[in-house]
């Protein structure tokens, strides 16, 4: 072979590879957008879900995917509320009285407040209400027990 053609098949090989390499990038970009396009099209699903379930925090700053995921931009790991929600089902009105992040709010406080529910160190600006310790019951069973007491004594003095 002369150097001329060696040239010529080197030359052809350089375009085949880079036309084999073109197609292998396109190939890789397809499989990425099938990949990502479940992940935007469930974030505005549960958005939506999400609006409609509490329109007043519809465009509010909670109204992001930061409600259920680590970071503003979603796609990363649930945060303590993203959690609660899968689990339930993915039923917010389910989880509305549990206090997902621990921060003694219940998950309607704090989106009624506007505040990060999976988020303990963003929570309303009041104290939450104490939560009962059941001393409550046992102070109205005692008194219903004297009352008892008084309405037995009387009978039975009456009867004497």
């Amino acid at each position: 072979m002369s150097r001329k053609e060696i040239k010529l098949v080197a030359a052809r090989t350089g375009h085949q590879n880079r036309r084999k390499n073109r197609e292998i990038i396109w190939c890789i970009a397809f499989a990425a957008m099938l990949l990502l396009a479940p992940q935007v099209m469930a974030r505005q699903n549960y958005l939506s879900t999400f609006e409609t379930t509490y329109p007043a925090a519809a465009g509010s700053r909670i109204d992001a995917c930061n409600l259920c995921h680590n970071s503003p931009e979603g796609g990363d790991a649930r945060n303590s509320y993203g959690l609660s929600y899968a689990s339930s089902g993915r039923n917010f009105a389910a989880i509305e009285t549990a206090d997902s992040d621990g921060d003694g709010w219940t998950n309607l406080q704090e989106i009624k407040s506007l505040t990060f529910p999976g988020d303990a160190n963003d929570h309303p600006t009041t104290t939450p209400a104490p939560k009962s310790s059941g001393f409550e019951a046992i102070g109205t069973i005692a008194a219903l027990f004297v009352v008892v007491m008084a309405i037995v004594y009387r009978q039975r003095k009456g009867k004497q």
